[in-house]
């Protein structure tokens, strides 16, 4: 049993699909069947495939992606995207899951657990606007989860078009924080579609799907002692006026809401991180941020040198800000009901989306199986004769605790993914 959740927590992670209106594909500019010679480099240390996908040529939507093959070609191809909204998917390349480890000085180090090793992994910086993905028309910004959802399947189809020898292989996708929209949004439209992209699982680690029924960060914040006795009364109040306003629709005004709770946590403990309550301030982007903004970077990678690549700072926050208060659970418990295979965690120390928030989601979720897993037996999870977390399972939905790590399970202990 635990060799198998240490499977599927590995190769959880893909998505893809043809569609009937055939989108340009653009390729460090270079024809389709010349890609596998031509577009190769060795950044970093180890081999990829990168480049544009045009999404909607009236818009000028071009989606840039990175493909880091397995040395096992028949190995699952595992979609990995970032959440935000906007944020790059670059991040967990270079800092935790790739072939090779970016250092503080600029340098590269070999990973001791890189995915590759069983995966042959696809980033895509998702939606348009992050990483660097460009919009050429601002009107043509997508603005829901239909939307975002419409331009990653034109990506993926046409990705699995032009790297024929990957279409059959198991697909999966792997995502975290606003990816609890992303994914679910994205794997209903492959359902729509019919599965021609062969989608097996999807894992959303510390995932906001539901923020209604997710609205519980008093019950952690307190219970961890970030607020006190007389802070808790404000920030359960205010949580009751957000799914107010949830409740009316006024979106705009809901998510600002949703917002200053985060805010005032982070006020009222003396600036705790929203990812991790052991860490007080901002986590130090910097070497990242100035590899992915060096011209020798973005030569290697076929992108303009006057691009700019958005961490999580991009236009998506703007044209996604009413989303973010909206909801995708009834999409999250189609894939349920259509027995796609399911692995949601949460980082005991994440608070943004914290431990509290992902059983809301749990406690909310309509699947005829339900009652069945929450009586399922919990189960210690250990790595190396050590506690990594605590797994539920039942049918094709598992849930899992990540001891010592903070949000998305990638800021902290790498091995407790592996």
């Amino acid at each position: 049993m635990k060799q198998n959740l240490l499977i599927y927590i590995i190769g959880f992670l893909f998505l893809f699909q043809l569609i009937h209106t055939h989108p340009k594909v653009i390729i460090n500019n270079i024809t389709a069947e010349e890609i596998y010679s031509k577009t190769e480099t060795e950044i970093g240390g180890f081999r990829s495939y990168s480049g544009y996908i045009t999404t909607n040529e009236s818009s000028g939507a071009n989606m840039f992606f990175i493909f880091v093959p397995s040395m096992d070609e028949s190995a699952p191809v595992e979609l990995i995207i970032a959440g935000g909204p906007g944020c790059a998917s670059e991040p967990s390349l270079f800092l935790t899951i790739g072939p090779t480890i970016l250092q503080s000085d600029g340098s590269f180090i070999p990973n001791r657990y890189p995915w590759t090793d069983m995966l042959n992994l696809l980033y895509i910086d998702n939606p348009v606007g992050a990483g660097y993905s460009y919009i050429d028309d601002p009107d043509g910004n997508p603005i829901n989860e239909t939307l975002v959802a419409q331009q990653l399947y034109n990506a993926l189809s046409v990705f699995f078009d032009k790297f024929q020898i990957y279409k059959n292989n198991d697909f999966y996708i792997y995502g975290a924080s606003y990816c609890g929209k992303y994914i679910p949004a994205i794997g209903y439209k492959i359902m729509q579609e019919n599965f021609v992209i062969p989608l097996k699982g999807v894992v959303i680690g510390d995932g906001l799907t539901d923020p209604y029924s997710q609205m519980n960060y008093s019950y952690y914040a307190y219970a961890t002692g970030l607020i006190g006795v007389n802070e808790y009364p404000t920030i359960y109040a205010r949580e009751l006026e957000c799914k107010s306003l949830m409740q009316n629709e006024s979106w705009y005004n809901a998510t600002t809401c949703m917002i200053s709770i985060w805010q005032d946590v982070v006020n009222m403990s003396g600036n705790v991180s929203l990812y991790d309550i052991r860490v007080y301030g901002e986590y130090n982007m910097s070497v990242l941020n100035d590899f992915m903004e060096s011209n020798s970077t973005k030569e290697a990678f076929g992108v303009d040198p006057n691009t700019t690549w958005y961490n999580c700072n991009g236009p998506p926050i703007h044209y996604l800000y009413e989303d973010m208060s909206k909801s995708v659970k009834p999409e999250f418990e189609a894939l349920l009901a259509n027995g796609t295979k399911i692995l949601l965690f949460t980082g005991q120390y994440d608070l943004i989306i914290d431990l509290m928030s992902t059983l809301g989601l749990l406690n909310a979720t309509n699947w005829e199986y339900m009652n069945d897993f929450n009586n399922s037996t919990r189960i210690i999870w250990k790595v190396d004769g050590k506690v990594a977390g605590y797994t539920k399972n039942y049918k094709n939905l598992w849930y899992i605790t990540l001891i010592g790590a903070g949000h998305g399970g990638l800021i902290n202990p790498k091995i407790h993914m592996i």
